[in-house]
């Protein structure tokens, strides 16, 4: 599908025919066609997961999960990134309730390596991690 320029004077009603080229507009942005409007303020892959079951709760753009051990996962794109040069930021927690932090090992543009650590720079497996990386 391509972009198609549309405009619609205000307070009419949309006919069949516009409310079709209004959705094949949706589906362009979301493909990042040709011509739609850059979309680079949407984030390019977010995940919310758990590190001790290696479960994925909720995520977009990420076709799974490496375990590299006790704090250490590896998120894996479903769609590689233009660039290794993104931003990237995350919040987490454990089950103890003791303050968390992420650490990006690698930016890779097939995936981002994390590692969560306590306060002692021990590192520990999150229960709730939350990331989101924006290109």
């Amino acid at each position: 599908m391509a972009w198609t320029n549309l405009s619609f004077p205000t307070g009419s009603k949309l006919s069949a025919t516009q409310m079709t080229q209004l959705q094949a507009n949706f589906q362009a942005l979301a493909n990042g066609d040709n011509g739609a409007p850059n979309g680079s303020r949407l984030a390019a892959v977010w995940i919310n997961f758990n590190m001790v079951t290696t479960t994925i709760n909720r995520s977009y753009n990420v076709a799974g999960l490496t375990d590299g051990g006790v704090g250490d996962h590896f998120i894996h794109f479903t769609t590689a990134l233009a660039s290794a040069n993104y931003a990237a930021a995350g919040i987490c927690y454990i089950a103890s309730g003791l303050p968390v932090s992420i650490t990006p090992y690698v930016l890779a543009t097939t995936y981002f390596r994390i590692a969560t650590h306590k306060g002692n720079g021990v590192l520990e497996d999150s229960t709730n991690v939350h990331v989101v990386i924006f290109e």
